[in-house]
């Protein structure tokens, strides 16, 4: 079968860093390349036909050598990528009762303790298996997701192996749009961790597909407060309204001025600091930049939320932390959230197999679709996206 393989080389990523991620050189890391055809590790393992996998921004990232290298030992390379995986069951294995052949199915691609065939560990056992201590341990290479993993292909190919506590079955009101369920459950998982307060202003800081996603969780989470978006292009802008958004504003800054009551004050050496803003901001960028004004636009005593895979600082100030009391959570992954008694896929699932309107907008999100060998113009379209208007890139097998 075929598949695209990403093969982690220093020289490689330096050349890429040198032409600061050209288009050209960015889709030379990755080769379609003919792989094995997954066999099914053991009796409790599934295979599936993969129908759609969605391109993630942290797949760029690590294409681009722009992500931080402090999850570097908890991957291993070379690597078939994708993770934000749409599949039909095609064989399960003796063990397996919850999933049969013939099932349209979602993937939660971390492999934790339970898919790594290991005891559980203190935060699996806690119910939390994204925070899993053993991404490096256990049957398979070093990796946190599908994708990253060298001895478990991702999305970018024809087929994929997974664990069944892995796989949820998709409502059949669903269609391709079912390729959000992974990184909407990312959104779903910040909101549902800091869901706002009735009547709070609520901030969400870019609408690329996390920001747009957010925004999907907080409307499916029905959260009753005033929802601003930061809006980087006029397309993307065009979404969020249609998504629900209150305000929509170019800057963080206005948006806190206009919507969240801030008032800014002038120091010396042309210093400023803000005071008010939203009670609630989420950060869904993931650049110093997107901090830093997420920073100013947080109310004192407010919530500031990283869902964008923020990396490393080299010139924030962080006195408006300390200053003013402002709390900054980590968000990442999914899995069983409490007082649900439901994974976030299955949360995510099935409320928007009560929302058909949410149907339709998310089917407006997928603005590009590639079969594998195309895969060179979907991540053009991906780094080219005030030209593309590119939300979500899907690839599929052919």
């Amino acid at each position: 079968m075929q598949g695209l393989v990403f093969d982690l080389s220093l020289p490689k990523m330096a050349l890429v860093r040198a032409t600061r991620g050209s288009q050209r050189m960015v889709s030379r890391q990755l080769k379609l390349e003919e792989i094995p055809t997954p066999k099914l590790p053991n009796d409790g393992w599934v295979r599936l036909r993969v129908v759609a996998c969605g391109i993630c921004g942290t797949d760029l990232g690590a294409l681009k050598g722009t992500s931080s290298p402090s999850l570097a030992p908890f991957n291993s390379f070379p690597a078939v990528m994708g993770h934000e995986i749409l599949g039909e069951v095609i064989e399960t294995g003796a063990g397996v009762a919850r999933i049969h052949p013939g099932d349209r199915v979602v993937v939660d691609p971390f492999l934790p303790c339970l898919v790594r065939d290991l005891p559980p560990c203190p935060a699996c056992q806690r119910g939390e298996p994204w925070l899993c201590q053993n991404w490096a341990e256990g049957a398979f290479s070093p990796a946190m997701l599908l994708g990253f993993c060298r001895d478990l292909p991702g999305g970018f190919a024809e087929e994929i192996v997974a664990h069944e506590s892995q796989l949820f079955v998709v409502p059949e009101v669903l269609g391709e749009e079912a390729v959000f369920t992974e990184p909407l459950s990312i959104s779903m998982h910040a909101v549902l961790r800091h869901q706002p307060m009735p009547g709070e202003r609520v901030l969400v800081i870019g609408a690329g597909s996390v920001g747009l996603l957010t925004l999907a969780a907080l409307q499916l989470a029905k959260t009753q407060g005033e929802i601003s978006v930061v809006a980087r292009y006029p397309f993307q802008a065009q979404a969020a309204d249609r998504l629900g958004a209150v305000h929509l504003y170019e800057t963080a800054q206005q948006a806190a001025r206009e919507a969240g009551g801030a008032r800014t004050y002038t120091g010396l050496l042309h210093s400023h600091f803000s005071v008010g803003g939203f009670d609630t901001v989420f950060d869904c960028v993931g650049s110093e930049s997107s901090f830093q004004e997420a920073l100013e636009a947080t109310r004192e005593g407010g919530r500031l939320i990283l869902v964008g895979t923020l990396g490393m600082l080299t010139n924030s100030d962080m006195t408006r932390v300390w200053s003013r009391e402002i709390t900054i959570s980590g968000s990442v992954g999914y899995g069983p959230e409490p007082g649900f008694a439901s994974h976030t896929h299955e949360i995510v699932l099935d409320r928007l197999s009560h929302n058909t309107a949410m149907i339709e907008q998310l089917r407006t999100l997928i603005t590009h679709r590639y079969a594998l060998p195309q895969y060179p113009h979907a991540l053009r379209a991906m780094q080219e996206r005030s030209a593309s208007g590119a939300i979500k890139v899907v690839l599929t097998p052919a």
